[in-house]
């Protein structure tokens, strides 16, 4: 799959923040790559962010 945005954020914007965040860019077509969605057990989060990143249509 390919993501227009990597969302980083922390702990605290986890439960509360991102995910309505990620609702709205999906609603408006846009896809965001969050951890929470993306990720299973045992993945490594630092490869995952590697291939994320180069493949991202745009980096702020």
């Amino acid at each position: 799959m390919l993501y227009d945005i990597f969302i980083s954020h922390t702990r605290g914007d986890k439960d509360k923040f991102v995910p309505p965040l990620v609702k709205r860019l999906r609603d408006n077509h846009i896809e965001a790559w969050y951890d929470k969605f993306a990720l299973k057990s045992g993945d490594s989060i630092c490869k995952f962010i590697d291939m994320i990143l180069l493949s991202l249509n745009m980096k702020l």
